[in-house]
């Protein structure tokens, strides 16, 4: 399981009332109030601080052209959150490539470990989160979000459900393979180590 979910940072609601109006003032502090988050969120996408900053940039842009579109029924992080989503997916696809490294791999190692039994119990926990910053990426890009959105960011399957348009299911199908298809990269990377110390015995 992930962990406790994230509060949404409190905004008084007349500063709520005037960014959502258009004041590029109060909308500022909406920004601050949530930038760390999304930094955060694409960074682990990414593995690319410059990137990820200039992702985050964009998806705040992108969130104050579209504020007409957003629901204040639901919570803001995840509004935005999914406009970084859509602006992640947008530049893989545009690249036509996946990106290099990502951030903290011992999220995203307790993650998989939740699901049940862990086949790499014998390996180092600093060594899995080490093999796990590289390998992450090698996943799609759909099971990429899943995995750091639940993972990482602790957002509830609901949540995740919302952010992507697709059913909980789908959701949890995607997770679910994406902790598999990480396992068996995991197991790859670490088998002929194991081999070669077996070997040195």
């Amino acid at each position: 399981m992930s962990g406790a979910p994230r509060q949404e940072p409190f905004i008084h609601p007349s500063v709520l009332a005037r960014a959502f109006g258009g004041d590029p003032r109060a909308f500022e502090l909406l920004v601050a109030a949530h930038q760390a988050r999304v930094f955060s969120f694409l960074l682990r996408l990414t593995g690319d601080r410059e990137r990820a900053a200039d992702l985050a940039q964009e998806s705040f842009l992108r969130a104050f052209k579209n504020l007409a579109r957003y629901d204040a029924a639901r919570p803001f992080s995840t509004w935005i959150l999914t406009l970084a989503r859509h602006i992640f997916i947008d530049d893989v696809r545009a690249r036509q490539a996946r990106p290099e490294g990502i951030a903290d791999g011992d999220e995203l190692f307790a993650g998989m470990a939740s699901e049940g039994d862990d086949p790499l119990s014998s390996v180092e926990r600093g060594e899995l989160a080490r093999s796990l910053q590289s390998i992450l990426t090698r996943l799609p890009a759909e099971q990429r979000v899943v995995v750091v959105a639940h993972d990482v960011e602790s957002m509830a399957l609901e949540d995740i459900a919302e952010m992507e348009g697709v059913p909980v299911g789908t959701v949890k199908s995607r997770l679910h393979r994406g902790h598999e298809r990480l396992r068996a990269l995991l197991l790859d990377a670490t088998e002929p180590k194991a081999a070669a110390e077996r070997m040195a015995r």
